[in-house]
C-alpha cells in the first residue's frame, strides 16, 4: 500500500517519493507516500498511544474536522467504507459502500461483492 519509490507527474505537479515521503522536485514537503496502516504503525510506536486513539486521529477527527457527518465512523445512516486489519496492522480487507472490494489472499487482490 502506498506509492512505490520514484518520480510521479499528478497534473502536472512532478514530484519524487523516497523514505515514505512526497517532495516537489525542489525538496518541499507534499504529502504522505505511504499507506494508512502504516501511518497508524508509525503514530502507535512514535507516541505510544493506543490503537484506539490512533483510529479515531486517522478517521474520526479529520471527518469531523472537514464536516463530513457521514464518514470516519461505523454508525446506523453513515457510509460504510471499512479496512480490517490483522493483528499487525497489515490490510486485511476493504469495503467500499460496504462491499467487499479487496480481501488479501485473492487471486487479484481484489473481490467481486456477493
Amino acid at each position: 500500500i502506498g506509492l512505490p519509490e520514484g518520480e510521479y507527474d499528478h497534473y502536472g505537479l512532478k514530484y519524487k517519493t523516497a523514505g515514505g515521503a512526497a517532495r516537489s522536485l525542489e525538496g518541499t514537503l507534499i504529502g504522505c507516500a505511504i499507506g494508512q496502516n502504516e501511518l497508524l504503525q508509525r503514530m502507535i510506536k512514535f507516541t505510544t498511544c493506543s490503537l484506539q486513539e490512533a483510529v479515531i486521529t486517522a478517521s474520526v477527527t479529520p471527518a469531523k474536522l472537514l464536516g463530513l457527518k457521514n464518514k470516519g465512523k461505523l454508525a446506523a445512516g453513515c457510509d460504510a467504507d471499512v479496512v480490517l486489519l490483522d493483528e499487525d496492522l497489515n490490510v486485511f480487507a476493504t469495503l467500499v459502500g460496504g462491499k467487499v472490494v479487496y480481501r488479501k489472499g485473492s487471486s487479484q487482490g481484489s473481490v467481486n461483492s456477493r
